[in-house]
Parts: structure tokens; C-alpha cells; sequence
């Protein structure tokens, strides 16, 4: 298949991938059939990912755990455009009570906390810390490994890309989750391709033994730029370590919000 269409990249992906294990990959495929005949590539790929998400966590993460030396503090970037419906993965009420309190509306996606003064920012993160869920429910948390960033986070936007999340092109703020992976009930894993079937830009980590993911940067990245450890989770709810709410470009003293 061609990588140039972000469709068929998934596809080829699932061909490449070989460290799935093989009663996972089996059933997958078993399954996917069932869902045939597809009109279309794009239509393959909307299958596949609706065997993996409606199979709880089946089909996610089966690849190798991450050494317990390895990852000791865990980096999760979340889009604050994401908040407008429900806050994303949040609880109902909280995301209601928050929304309304901090004025998170859908006509302003990515500048909403700049119209917010610093100490109600302050107060959103520290609620944040109190009660944000990692993810959705039966789904999964990709992670970076907070140790690896430079400090405090300079060049926001070239760590982005070199995390490779081409989302945050063009958007103004991220929010900053750190917490402990000795806080994580679940282990970590090295992502393998099930777990980004919604994710066009995932390489597939050749290496079974690899100890952990690695990034792709983006295009946008200097020329050379190495990618970042990675790893994914089952989700929960777990202590958050530290908030940030962030304006991505600028001065990071002057631009940001963080408790913890």
C-alpha cells in the first residue's frame, strides 16, 4: 500500500506490525473480516478501529512492558480545544461546573485561557489535579517520558513536534499533565500498532525488544531531531503530580499556569 495517504498508512501499519502477539492479531483479523466488504480504504480503516475500541482492551496494549527502571515520571499533552465538548474525558458534572465557571466555550476553542486572569487559571489547574481522568474509559493513555524534556520545557512548540503531534499546529495553549508512574495501577507498554489505529503518523517499532516507543517528530521539527520515549496505559484515574495550563509560544515564565 502507499504511505502517502494517511489511511493507508494505518493499513500497511497493521500489515508491518509482527510483535502483536499472534491469538491478538488472529482475532483481529477475524474479526475485521466480519465487518466486509468495505467500500473504500477509509472505510477499512473506520472498521478496524471500531474492532478495536468496541473490544475493551483486547486488542490494546500487548506490547512488551516498560522496564520498571525506565519512565519514572509520566508527560500527557492534552488540546484545551478538546474541553468545548465536555471537557473530553472528564466527568459530566465536573466538566459542566467547570465550563461554566471558567467560560470554556466552543466559539473561542484555543483562546479561552486568555481570557482568564492568572489566578483563575490557577484555580481551574488545581481542580484539574483533583479530579482529571487520564482517559476514556476501555481506552488508553499515551505517555512521554517527563525526565527526557528540557526544562522548565523551553521550546514548547519544538517538543510538540518532536513528540510528533502534528494536532497542536496552529493552536495557542496545551495542558501539561505530570504524574508518577508509580501511581499508575496499570503497567506501561510499548505501543504496538492496535493501540494507534487511530493515529496516521505511528511507525511501527520494528523491534520486539525495544524497551520502550520512541516518537516520530514531525516534519515541522528541526532537521534531525530525535523522538522521545513513549509508552501507553490502560486508563484511570491517578494523582496528578503536577497541572499546567500553557501557552505554547513565548516565554514560558510569563505564559503559563501550573500547581503541584
Amino acid at each position: 500500500m502507499s504511505r502517502g495517504n494517511k489511511t493507508q498508512h494505518v493499513l500497511a501499519n497493521i500489515e508491518r506490525d509482527r510483535c502483536v502477539p499472534e491469538e491478538a492479531e488472529d482475532e483481529f483479523f477475524r474479526r475485521l473480516a466480519e465487518t466486509g466488504p468495505w467500500e473504500s480504504p477509509g472505510d477499512a480503516w473506520k472498521k478496524a478501529r471500531d474492532v478495536v475500541w468496541s473490544a475493551g482492551t483486547t486488542f490494546q496494549c500487548t506490547g512488551q512492558p516498560v522496564a520498571g527502571g525506565r519512565m519514572a515520571r509520566l508527560m500527557h499533552l492534552k488540546e484545551v480545544w478538546k474541553w468545548d465538548r465536555g471537557l473530553d474525558d472528564m466527568d459530566p458534572k465536573l466538566a459542566a461546573t467547570l465550563g461554566t465557571r471558567y467560560g470554556i466555550r466552543a466559539d473561542k476553542p484555543d483562546s479561552w485561557p486568555d481570557e482568564l486572569d492568572d489566578n483563575a487559571r490557577r484555580q481551574l489547574c488545581e481542580e484539574l489535579q483533583a479530579e482529571y481522568p487520564t482517559g476514556q474509559p476501555e481506552h488508553i493513555t499515551w505517555v512521554a517520558d517527563d525526565g527526557e524534556m528540557p526544562e522548565p520545557l523551553a521550546g514548547l512548540r519544538d517538543v510538540l513536534r518532536r513528540c510528533g503531534l502534528q494536532k497542536f499546529e496552529g493552536q495557542t495553549w496545551v495542558l501539561i499533565l505530570r504524574y508518577n508512574r508509580v501511581d499508575v495501577p496499570e503497567s506501561l507498554h510499548v505501543p504496538r500498532v492496535l493501540d494507534a489505529v487511530d493515529q496516521p503518523r505511528f511507525d511501527v517499532q520494528t523491534d520486539c525488544d525495544a524497551p520502550t516507543g520512541r516518537t516520530k517528530p514531525t516534519e515541522k521539527a528541526d532537521a534531525g531531531a530525535a523522538g522521545y520515549s513513549e509508552a501507553v496505559h490502560r486508563s484511570d484515574s491517578i494523582p496528578m503530580q503536577q497541572v499546567e495550563l500553557r501557552r505554547i509560544d513565548g516565554d514560558p515564565s510569563g505564559s503559563s499556569t501550573s500547581v503541584g
